[in-house]
């Protein structure tokens, strides 16, 4: 049978041998087309030999690995490209998914990453030309039909299907085709990507295959067997390992937690929390452990995700009850209301959860279900007195059912003061809290325009959660927070223009933009002229 044709594009020589000698030609039913030391000579190679896969740097001299693809596409030579790039192209690496690459690996290159990537776009290409790839002879066929049997293991005891858990061992390997030995530990945990699903569904399906790869490379040499099945924004992983290995376990974890954190790095709302789960002696253990390992993720609101979360270790400390609101604090919070004192009854309001977060340290994974204890007092006590008018219960358990969300503890009390505060009656006596709630970010943003103002610093200011204030910020003035701060800081530089005792770069400091370049051409977007241009018809 023909075989598929690849090309390597790499300008450094010791790196493009290297993906040549870790690429398994045979059991994937490959040839080299030929190896390219830059971008030109590539795409002549391209050109000459029709290459089914093109893997190829993203950084070589004279054409560069995006403006070959692009090259490519334009011709509409049916390619198909795996990038290869460094943390410090990483945008670049972003840009070329979206222009259809097939997939990317970071240096440093692992063989087992780049032959599954391999495999995996091989058997695209096939499907889509109807060739008959002996899947057999690849057994790559039966290699999907296990792993979808394995994966059926996992999905029973996420839903709580128990009885593939009271298989006898042997059995168990021969129905869902595991390799599980006896007399040997198994345990279940997770990793969740929290703001993942923030990003567009491509790129969320990129990077969750990205994490499951890197973590199925470097785990399988610490186990017996192992499976991992995606859901959402996060992979669920069962362990069977050595007894001898139980202790080590964790070391391992950390490390590969260490690897998986830096991949994400460059995403700079991502956040990666791995939870381990008890460790059993039997599968019939298993939903055991993964309940476990599911209670304690809660923990990374107050230990932060720079390490894994052990069930092991937390759920062994005396848990403690929701902060006990002091009766002071209910009646402070009531005569905030009644006073019609809204800045004083947020303070108050943050101050309390504060406190109960506080209370949570020695037992972290507690903290949803204290700040609910917590949140129930208060919505009791305000029912009471009669200043808060919805159901209590449903209110409640709204409540609860949206804390789940959060991952960071001061983006919670955010949230909660501000749930709070929409269910007492301020708005009767003010005739648009919410307008006065943006009078007051704008002021904060004209009195601090040229610091490194966020989003996030002015919603704190006047307790609101990011996202609704964005929201809000939005409907009430008619454009972005960003848009706003940008005309704020282009309106006083307009007025610093007119005083000649500034150079151009001292008035980008003065309104907060620490490069003159940048500065310059956002300040001639939104006023049609140059910095200096404006000065020399202005300037008196």
């Amino acid at each position: 049978m023909k075989k598929f044709q690849l090309l390597i594009a790499e300008d450094e020589i010791a790196i493009n041998n290297l993906i040549k000698n870790l690429i398994d030609f045979e059991s994937l039913n490959l040839e080299l087309a030929g190896q390219a030391y830059d971008g030109q000579t590539a795409y002549d190679m391209i050109l000459s030999k029709r290459p089914n896969i093109i893997i190829t740097d993203i950084s070589m001299p004279g054409i560069t690995g995006l403006e070959l693809i692009q090259r490519i596409l334009e011709e509409n030579i049916p390619a198909h490209f795996i990038i290869i790039s460094g943390l410090s192209c990483f945008n670049h690496a972003l840009t070329a998914i979206k222009m259809g690459v097939e997939d990317y690996l970071l240096k440093p290159i692992n063989k087992g990453e780049l032959n599954d990537v391999l495999e995996k776009l091989i058997l695209k290409i096939a499907s889509q030309l109807k060739i008959d790839y002996q899947i057999q002879k690849m057994n790559l066929d039966s290699h999907a039909q296990a792993q979808k049997l394995r994966r059926s293991f996992i999905i029973n005891i996420l839903y709580n299907k128990d009885s593939a858990l009271h298989l006898s061992l042997p059995r168990l390997n021969k129905e869902y085709g595991f390799a599980f030995q006896m007399n040997t530990c198994f345990s279940m945990g997770l990793c969740l990507i929290d703001n993942l699903l923030d990003l567009n569904l491509a790129a969320q399906n990129t990077i969750l295959e990205q994490l499951i790869r890197r973590f199925s490379s470097a785990i399988r040499d610490y186990c017996i067997d192992f499976e991992v099945y995606s859901k959402n924004h996060q992979f669920i992983f069962l362990l069977n390992y050595h007894p001898r290995h139980a202790e080590l376990l964790l070391g391992y974890l950390s490390v590969i937690h260490e690897d998986l954190l830096e991949f994400i790095r460059p995403y700079e709302n991502l956040t990666l929390a791995t939870c381990w789960g008890i460790p059993v002696s039997e599968p019939k253990g298993l939903s055991y452990s993964l309940q476990t390992a599911m209670e304690i993720l809660p923990a990374r609101l107050l230990l932060g995700t720079s390490r894994v979360l052990s069930a092991q270790q937390l759920t062994g400390k005396k848990a403690v009850p929701g902060y006990p609101v002091p009766p002071s604090e209910l009646q402070a919070l009531r005569s905030s209301i009644e006073i019609r004192d809204l800045p004083k009854f947020q303070l108050q309001l943050k101050g309390l959860f504060k406190n109960t977060a506080s209370r949570c340290r020695p037992c972290p994974h507690k903290i949803l279900a204290a700040f609910c204890d917590t949140m129930s007092k208060v919505l009791s006590e305000l029912h009471q007195w009669k200043m808060i008018t919805v159901n209590i219960t449903d209110t409640y358990l709204q409540y609860c059912d949206a804390i789940e969300a959060y991952s960071e503890i001061n983006e919670l009390i955010r949230f909660t003061v501000s749930f709070v505060q929409k269910l007492v009656p301020f708005h009767q006596y003010e005739e648009n809290s919410d307008n006065r709630q943006i009078e007051l970010a704008k002021q904060y943003i004209q009195e601090h325009f040229s610091e490194n103002l966020k989003l996030e610093n002015v919603a704190e200011q006047i307790y609101l959660a990011p996202s609704y204030f964005g929201v809000l910020f939005k409907k009430e003035v008619g454009e972005s927070f960003s848009c706003y701060l940008t005309s704020v800081r282009i309106e006083k530089a307009k007025e610093l223009l007119h005083d000649i005792r500034y150079n151009i770069a001292e008035i980008a400091g003065e309104v907060g933009y620490q490069d003159k370049r940048y500065f310059s051409r956002l300040f001639k977007e939104q006023v049609g002229v140059t910095p200096k241009e404006y000065r020399k018809i202005y300037a008196d």
